[in-house]
């Protein structure tokens, strides 16, 4: 619970996002997004390795990780600011959504909205 609060601003009423200050350069090359999504557009991969690349520190909290898991939603920094994460994840169902997944990421994202956090959003599904 600790971990998660750290990700949040204090109330719903605070306009920023939490900013940590980290040592990743925004501007930093990450090699390993040259690799992971396969050559063959049938083979899955596992979007957590996508999301740990980019954001701060490879400092990822994912929330309800065992319910719907073709879909990752959680909490991530860029540049030392808090933002929702909304993923598809190719190697359960091939990323489709359903409805559990559905519910599941919408909660999420009005969620975020009510604290005002910014949102990034990765798709792939066939």
């Amino acid at each position: 619970t600790r971990e998660l609060f750290n990700f949040l601003p204090l109330s719903n009423k605070e306009q920023g996002s939490v900013i940590r200050e980290n040592d990743d350069s925004p501007d930093r090359l990450v090699h390993s997004l040259d690799t992971v999504v396969p050559l063959e557009s049938t083979a899955a991969y596992d979007m957590k390795e996508v999301i740990h690349a980019i954001v701060d520190a490879e400092d990822f909290f994912e929330i309800m990780p065992e319910f719907a898991k073709n879909i990752i939603i959680g909490f991530g920094r860029m540049n030392g600011r808090t933002v929702g994460i909304v993923a598809n994840q190719p190697k359960v169902a091939a990323g489709c959504l359903d409805i559990n997944s559905s519910v599941k990421g919408a909660r999420f994202v009005r969620f975020c909205d009510a604290f005002n956090i910014p949102l990034l959003t990765f798709v792939d599904v066939p």
